[in-house]
């Protein structure tokens, strides 16, 4: 699933995901990383959104399973910051993509 301010973002760069397929490491790692970041926010923010402890424990635990498929040591590393378009910079490059 991509989110759509991932998709904005991906549509910029001219990253077309229909060329690839899952097995494409990079695109797996930006799958997993999309995920991520989908779960992440309203985790981080969950007292502001003034969410019930179910409902952050459920987040939580979406973030971790996805963080897990997140095995790329660069890429973790700008999760870690939450440097999310970083990341998908990096991994759009390794796949061949011209980024300036």
């Amino acid at each position: 699933m991509i989110h759509s301010d991932q998709f904005a973002f991906y549509g910029k760069y001219g990253m077309d995901f229909t060329k690839y397929t899952k097995a494409d490491e990079p695109v797996r790692i930006m799958v997993a990383l999309d995920e991520f970041e989908g779960f992440y926010w309203p985790w981080r923010n969950s007292r502001a959104l003034a969410l019930e402890p179910q409902q952050q424990a459920e987040l939580e635990r979406e973030v971790h399973l996805w963080q897990v498929e997140i095995d790329d040591r660069e890429t973790a590393e700008f999760v870690r910051t939450a440097r999310f378009n970083d990341a998908r910079l990096m991994l759009m490059k390794r796949l061949g993509l011209k980024i300036p």
